[in-house]
């Protein structure tokens, strides 16, 4: 027997976001069978990003997002699979966002954007109603390429809803906003719309 363990991570990041021990040399489970058509995905706060004054936060994943992959058991990605990420087929442990306002979000009728300090840099968000995160959900993904002060690039995502991708204007509310960058631990932000 070979110790092992199942997680489920975006395929654009390699973010882990649930982590499943098993001892065994069977071949992996289902991906439609643990998370359904949708993972549920409570919320991270961090006094990091200032996110940690926020009220709890959720938002929901679709499945076609996601992929699972098998690794060596590892106790430290089972206690906190956010902290990690998997890099081919290794994982790694992802540091906190360093500076605190370091990257910020903001979200208007029709897009979200995201700072970043580096250019290329992969992210992927989430954008959930809080009265039906499940129902208006947009997910986004991409590179930050635009210069918007030294050393600080500017991401411009595209609001679209899932499942068919149709780009279309948000009505006004509260949003929570899931952002997982490439090499940074995932966070949850907030704003209002307008």
């Amino acid at each position: 027997m070979t110790a092992t363990m199942h997680v489920v991570c975006l395929k654009e990041t390699g973010h882990v976001l649930v982590a499943l021990a098993a001892t065994t040399q069977s071949a992996a489970p289902d991906l439609a069978t643990l998370v359904g058509a949708n993972l549920p995905l409570g919320s991270l706060r961090s006094s990091l990003d200032g996110s940690d004054s926020l009220p709890p936060a959720r938002t929901y994943l679709p499945q076609s997002v996601l992929e699972l992959k098998s690794v060596p058991l590892d106790e430290a990605v089972i206690a906190n699979p956010l902290h990690h990420a998997i890099d081919g087929n290794r994982v790694v442990r992802l540091p906190a966002i360093p500076i605190p306002g370091q990257v910020a979000d903001r979200l208007d009728n029709t897009r979200l954007l995201v700072n970043g300090a580096l250019v290329d840099t992969a992210a992927f968000t989430v954008v959930g109603d809080r009265g039906d995160p499940a129902g208006i959900r947009r997910v986004q993904s991409g590179k930050f390429v635009t210069l918007i002060a030294p050393s600080v690039y500017q991401l411009s995502l595209t609001l679209q809803i899932l499942p068919n991708d149709t780009p279309a204007a948000i009505p006004d509310g509260t949003y929570d906003i899931f952002v997982a960058l490439e090499g940074y631990r995932p966070f949850w932000g907030a704003d209002a719309v307008p």
